[in-house]
């Protein structure tokens, strides 16, 4: 007895201790609710134009497809985010995607291994490899991690009284009005129900099947959604992203693969403690998330339960008494609690802070872009694309929601960030005279040496580029403070020298790089302006003498 005693306290000291490494893994996450998140543009101005004149059924926020046919088909969660924004801007999204991922992983998948007896030390051990981003993002896929859950563990505890195999029906009927992994909820509870209908019987597990199907089609769409989730996997959508690649080719997934390895041996080792329709459900989803990164982040919310259950058949994951099950679970609702609020208001402390990181330092190009858009047809990059229906800057070339668009408009877009050979004459059917395009393109480095597309703004991370066509000189920009002269004035006063330096350099580029492609005399003149910015780069002045040499070689001859 008195050795119990010496290595419960141990025991507990060592979870708190691992605790502390899923706070810190939580605490670097917290950001991600809103940075990147580039779909929550559209999603909060979707749901603003649901909540004034109803569901669209036509897109509303681009000029090269506006009449396209538009399924709104995650209405009420954009409706709920609309709601949020209205009322705390993108600040209250953010606090509230961190409780809701905090109340994901610090409450309620611990306190379910917590009730089959697990150590503390393991619980959190394996939850700092499960965090990914995907877990934070303020998207609707946050309510299907919990709806996942919830089917699994209605099937799992509802064994003892088999009626509750109903409590699915308002599930799916709210779920598929809320995200499209309610399919995934479908199939778990068709493998169930095809394994277990001796168990419930089968004409109650027919008719929970039938009720559970009809309840997915109280949508506005109605059997409508499902031909429209069909393009997700026919072909007919542009699916070259990152989230639909494969998870070997993903860098960040290491942890992700030792978890899964982990969950594979408890679940061959431990077989007997799960059911034949669990292990097949971990199976599939599995083989899912390893084909499609954006799995994962289900595979391991589904799998968590059954991952539990194989470790409780080993003596040495047990916790030594049932007592310490209870304060386990009040300590974690505590810290679920206390944590993302404190965590969040430490990086987040205002609104400005927010809008900061979620536009990533932009607002002010996108605010001059507007100004420029009602006078020049723009092409922006996806995600621009989203940062300006964000800000209501419509309409837009294209943005994230690559299920609006055509597959081959994708394509064409994707060509043209990459600068392929045919980019000039894509934009030129398009008849876009004004580029927005974040600099991490190849685009960007084609534009700076291409003569017929300017600079006019450049903070480093996003450039706008208007044809030479449209703009012939850079003092047409001075109704906007951006010709040479007042980019000069803006690198004397530090407060702008940020955007006023990388403004200066990506035109001092352009003019250096062009000076190869005209005569002499206009390449004399565009090192001329680009050393009005920039007097005391070396290269310029090199670049000065050589052309002043050469004219003076002429005329000596």
């Amino acid at each position: 007895m008195r050795q119990e005693e010496i290595k419960t306290p141990l025991l507990s000291l060592a979870g708190w201790a691992i605790m502390s490494l899923c706070l810190y893994r939580f605490w670097s996450y917290c950001h991600l609710t809103i940075f990147e998140v580039f779909d929550l543009g559209w999603l909060i101005q979707t749901g603003a134009h649901i909540a004034t004149k109803g569901i669209p059924h036509s897109d509303i926020f681009s000029w090269t497809f506006a009449n396209r046919s538009f399924t709104a088909y995650q209405w009420l969660a954009e409706l709920c985010l609309y709601g949020l924004y209205k009322t705390g801007g993108l600040w209250l999204i953010g606090l509230t995607a961190s409780f809701i991922a905090a109340f994901l992983y610090l409450l309620i998948m611990p306190a379910i291994w917590f009730r089959l007896g697990i150590r503390a030390p393991i619980v959190f051990g394996v939850a700092c490899l499960i965090l990914t981003p995907h877990f934070f993002n303020a998207r609707p896929q946050l309510f299907s991690y919990f709806f996942l859950l919830l089917t699994v563990l209605v099937f799992e505890y509802g064994k003892s009284n088999k009626n509750r195999i109903f409590l699915l029906l308002p599930i799916f009927a709210l779920w598929a009005n809320l995200h499209s992994f309610f399919l995934v909820g479908l199939l778990i509870t068709l493998i169930y129900l095809s394994f277990s209908f001796k168990e419930f019987g089968i004409w109650k597990s027919l008719l929970c099947g039938l009720l559970c199907i009809t309840c997915v089609l109280l949508n506005p769409y109605g059997i409508g959604l499902f031909e429209y989730l069909k393009t997700f996997v026919d072909g007919s959508q542009f699916l070259d992203i990152r989230e639909v690649l494969p998870s070997w080719t993903d860098p960040s997934a290491t942890f992700w693969f030792i978890y899964l390895l982990l969950c594979w041996t408890a679940l061959v080792c431990g077989r007997k403690k799960i059911s034949k329709s669990g292990l097949f459900v971990c199976f599939i989803l599995s083989v899912m998330a390893l084909f499609v990164r954006r799995y994962q982040s289900i595979a391991v919310v589904v799998t968590w339960l059954y991952f539990g259950q194989g470790l409780s058949s080993f003596k040495w994951a047990l916790m030594p008494t049932s007592d310490t099950r209870r304060p386990a679970i009040i300590a974690c609702s505590i810290v679920a609690l206390i944590f993302p609020c404190f965590a969040w208001l430490k990086n987040f402390p205002n609104q400005e802070r927010a809008n900061e990181v979620f536009y990533e330092k932009n607002e002010a190009v996108l605010d001059i872009y507007h100004q420029l858009q009602s006078t020049y047809s723009g092409f922006c990059d996806p995600a621009s694309g989203s940062w300006l229906i964000a800000k209501c800057y419509l309409p837009v070339f294209i943005d994230t929601r690559y299920d609006m668009y055509p597959k081959t408009f994708c394509k064409s877009v994707v060509k043209i960030l990459k600068a392929d050979k045919s980019w000039k004459a894509t934009l030129e059917a398009h008849q876009a005279k004004m580029i927005l395009v974040r600099d991490e393109y190849p685009l960007q480095a084609k534009l700076e040496e291409d003569e017929e597309w300017f600079p006019v703004v450049d903070n480093g991370r996003l450039t706008i580029w208007i044809s030479t066509q449209e703009i012939h000189s850079e003092k047409e920009l001075s109704y906007l403070h951006l010709e040479n002269s007042s980019l000069k004035q803006t690198l004397k006063d530090k407060g702008a020298a940020d955007s006023g330096l990388e403004s200066a350099k990506t035109r001092c580029r352009w003019y250096f790089k062009t000076s190869f492609k005209v005569d002499k005399a206009l390449a004399r003149e565009k090192i001329r302006m680009a050393l009005t910015l920039l007097p005391k780069e070396k290269q310029l002045n090199h670049r000065l003498r050589e052309l002043n040499d050469d004219t003076e070689s002429v005329l000596s001859r």
